[in-house]
């Protein structure tokens, strides 16, 4: 499952430009402690927290003076699992989803390649680093992840809840989903600790 299936274009995004006070209206506005700052180009170039603007001394100052380092973001063939992975380490509310610039794509496979062994950020279509901002496409937001996980492991369908323990040499998951099955349960869901 790929971050693609959850991505929101809903958010409203900040401008450069923007004052901490009317970025501190459209957080609230959207529920989100976080919000994304993308230029007049459609390029990613920071995100802006909650608490980055509360703690402003200016209310009438621009965003952009209280953006730090490049914004993390993920690309949208990245893995739900690397989304989160990527959205509880750096603890965001929203996390963007970005594709390299037009002119940066054709010869991006070093990129590629470096997000695949997970150089950026230790999760694979991470974007941490590099020279051009790259194209804002939406986010994910944290709930709507949830909302994914709670649906992977089926805890809206009626059932029972099976906890098995053995020691890790005796485990085999197909095994074990075999024997219960073969008592006619219908297995809808396995999670592993």
């Amino acid at each position: 499952m790929k971050v693609r299936d959850l991505l929101s274009t809903a958010l409203e995004t900040l401008a450069p430009d923007d004052t901490v006070e009317a970025a501190l209206a459209r957080l609230l506005e959207q529920g989100v402690a976080h919000l994304p700052v993308v230029d007049e180009g459609g390029a990613l170039v920071g995100m802006i927290s909650e608490e980055q603007l509360l703690d402003a001394p200016d209310a009438e100052a621009p965003v952009r003076s209280f953006l730090g380092a490049r914004p993390v973001s993920v690309h949208p063939g990245v893995h739900v699992f690397d989304a989160t992975r990527a959205m509880v380490h750096h603890d965001l509310s929203v996390l963007p989803l970005t594709e390299p610039p037009a002119s940066a794509a054709a010869g991006s496979s070093a990129a590629a390649a470096d997000d695949a062994d997970g150089r950026n950020g230790a999760y694979a279509g991470a974007s941490t680093a590099g020279d051009a901002p790259e194209r804002y496409l939406g986010v994910v937001r944290r709930h709507d992840l949830f909302d994914r996980f709670a649906r992977m492991l089926s805890t809206q369908e009626p059932g029972a809840i099976l906890a098995l323990e053995t020691s890790e040499r005796d485990y085999s998951l197909g095994r074990l989903v075999h024997l219960i099955e073969q008592s006619d349960v219908k297995v809808r869901s396995v999670f592993s600790e």
